[in-house]
């Protein structure tokens, strides 16, 4: 069903702020009190939204409240890497209420398609009703899974398996087999809608995104709504160069995990994890803490560089990196900033925040696009709260 841009407005304000009354959000629409009754009353009788219970306040009736309704539509997230395939099952609310994690290295796109139709199915029946109200499936990917053999040190037989996913579209194999609508997202952009829907972005409304991976990768978050570009990868910071003409470089060159685990390797450390690093370890701390100084130096030569072109509020940093980890790096990177690059008098760097979503931030990031598809609208809905 399609619904109108103000019934998405309306959809779209609950989302960010959660239970509200009638009043409450006509006023924050900016839709007359008529209109915003009228499309309540259609989206209670979809299912869409629910009534919870009354607000009694010190004058005046008391308030009805109204939120999303949990049941009222669910989403398959899918997360395609190289070494791992992650499938959520998503409320409308954007819970995640069943997952499936696959840590395998990429096959043949028949076979992983195939794949994933049986392990979907999967959590389908483990949840009753959800597959007859599926919105829509989408899909979190890398641009070019098949590229970057070197940066990545992929050896040759990795590389040729990695080929088949050239061309091959992702979308159409998947609409074949579910039978019903598919979008594909870049896989920052993806994380970055999720921080944009259930992190940050409900308190700020401009910032950049960026996530430490093995490659980094990033989304742009404008007036509270993604900004993906010409070829829908908007924020993709890995081929940004930064240095001087001649001596420049890429970014990815510079912040990567891919570079720290190739260092620990090299330092003799057998098959290191990126969740499983310790600040305890004093040969771990001394290896990352080298990575540290060449990656937030790398950065946050990158983030003057976005804040002079965005204007951003914010830039929100997340990683797989432990938390205590990740907020060293940050702090690093704050020091970096206001010893070694200073702006002009009456301009203010942009603040660095930790990203708030870090379990599954890929995939369920890929699950909201099917709502933003069709019950989103790009009209900003003010912020719940600001700096």
């Amino acid at each position: 069903m399609e619904y109108s841009q103000n019934a998405r407005l309306v959809l779209q304000c609950l989302r960010r702020h959660g239970e509200l009354s009638r009043a409450e959000i006509s006023r924050m629409t900016g839709l007359s009190a008529q209109t915003a009754s009228v499309l309540m009353n259609k989206l209670l009788k979809d299912e869409l939204v629910v009534e919870t219970h009354k607000r009694y306040g010190s004058i005046g009736k008391p308030a009805t409240q109204i939120q999303l309704n949990p049941q009222g539509a669910y989403s398959l997230g899918i997360k395609l890497g190289r070494k791992d395939i992650t499938i959520v099952l998503v409320d409308f609310t954007g819970v995640v209420i069943d997952r499936v994690f696959l840590q395998q290295d990429l096959s043949q796109p028949e076979a992983e398609m195939e794949l994933i139709l049986q392990q979907s199915n999967q959590l389908f029946s483990n949840n009753p009703g959800s597959a007859l109200r599926l919105a829509g499936i989408g899909v979190a990917a890398p641009f070019r899974l098949e590229a970057w053999h070197n940066e990545l040190g992929l050896d040759q037989e990795t590389s040729d398996r990695l080929a088949a996913w050239a061309g091959f579209d992702v979308v159409d194999a998947l609409e074949q087999s579910f039978g019903c609508d598919v979008f594909m997202e870049n896989d920052g952009t993806a994380a970055a809608i999720a921080e944009m829907l259930f992190g940050v972005g409900k308190r700020v409304n401009n910032f950049v995104y960026l996530f430490l991976d093995v490659v980094i990768g990033g989304g742009v978050v404008c007036d509270g709504d993604i900004l993906r570009g010409t070829n829908s990868n908007a924020g993709d910071l890995a081929l940004m160069r930064i240095g001087s003409p001649g001596q420049s470089s890429l970014l990815l060159e510079h912040a990567s995990l891919f570079l720290l685990l190739n260092k620990l390797s090299k330092a003799g450390i057998d098959k290191p994890k990126i969740t499983q690093l310790s600040g305890d370890s004093s040969e771990q701390r001394q290896i990352f803490d080298q990575w540290v100084e060449q990656a937030a130096q790398a950065l946050s030569l990158a983030v003057i560089n976005i804040h002079s072109l965005l204007d951003t509020e914010a830039v929100v940093l997340a990683s797989r990196l432990p938390r205590e980890l990740m907020q060293y790096f940050i702090q690093r990177m704050e020091v970096i900033l206001e010893q070694e690059h200073q702006l002009d008098p009456g301009q203010n760097l942009p603040k660095l925040l930790e990203g708030e979503n870090r379990s599954d931030v890929h995939a369920l990031g890929a699950a909201m696009v099917p709502y933003y598809h069709r019950y989103a609208t790009t009209s900003s809905i003010p912020p719940r709260q600001t700096f």
